[in-house]
């Protein structure tokens, strides 16, 4: 699944298309933890924020799961320790709502994309003891359990990387770091 392939023949184009028209940006860091939301109204060009409605965490991944619903995937507590929790994000009601499963390891810095509907690939990332190139394919028809299933290893261990399903059937990692080579 994972090769070394040259970018310059990939069609971004079709990457970076707005679908919707609100772009939302969940909590982070600058010096303090930020548990708000933000929201760009692209037709306007404004910013709202929502402030208070997500968890102390960084590094996680933000995906969107249904139509008015994102699901926040592990990342870092308060703490600085990597965390296994994932939440869902209802654009509807602006609101955080604790799921019933958990990654099997608490996980940071990892990268994540849906290859189709209810089926989510799950890559890299550190453990807090290492950094992975473990991939995981992540079946969510039943949101209450999902099922995970091993794929190969990426060629490299990464983390703080990007991770694309292109329309050729490929994925793509895009950039990342190994803190330990």
């Amino acid at each position: 699944m994972f090769m070394k392939h040259d970018a310059t023949s990939v069609d971004f184009g079709h990457f970076f298309q707005v679908k919707e028209e609100f772009i939302f940006v969940f909590s982070g860091f600058n010096d303090r933890f930020l548990t708000s939301v933000e929201v760009l109204e692209v037709s306007s060009g404004i910013w709202r924020e929502f402030p208070d409605v997500c968890s102390h965490r960084t590094k996680f991944q933000a995906i969107q799961s249904r139509p008015d619903s994102v699901l926040l995937l592990g990342g870092k507590d308060v703490y600085g320790v990597q965390t296994a929790e994932v939440e869902e994000f209802c654009s509807r009601d602006m609101k955080n709502f604790p799921v019933y499963w958990k990654l099997p390891e608490g996980l940071a810095g990892f990268a994540c994309c849906f290859v189709r509907e209810n089926l989510l690939v799950l890559c890299g990332g550190s453990s807090g003891q290492e950094v992975r190139a473990k991939a995981s394919l992540v079946n969510l028809e039943n949101p209450e359990r999902p099922v995970f299933s091993p794929l190969p290893d990426m060629l490299e261990p990464r983390e703080e990387f990007a991770l694309i399903a292109a329309s050729d059937g490929r994925i793509y990692a895009f950039g990342g770091y190994n803190s330990e080579q």
